[in-house]
């Protein structure tokens, strides 16, 4: 995947994410990752990004990554 079609795919993600889950600057799959521990429907949809991306704890992982970004931007 070129470069141009990641950032409009990651564009449509944090859309998605926000939509959905009224968060701002996180992908679907971060918002995802921070309920997937309460929410059986997140961790079934995570479960299932997990195989087609073939990316083990892809929602958490990207949760963490989120935090981590902003955690940089509040230095």
């Amino acid at each position: 995947m070129g470069k141009k079609m990641w950032n409009i795919f990651v564009a449509l993600s944090i859309l998605l994410g926000s939509i959905i889950f009224g968060s701002y600057k996180m992908t679907l799959s971060a918002s995802l990752g921070e309920i997937e521990s309460e929410s059986w429907l997140a961790h079934q949809v995570c479960n299932t990004l997990e195989l087609i991306l073939d990316d083990p704890d892809h929602c958490y992982l990207e949760y963490i990554d989120y935090l981590e970004e902003q955690r940089k931007l509040n230095e």
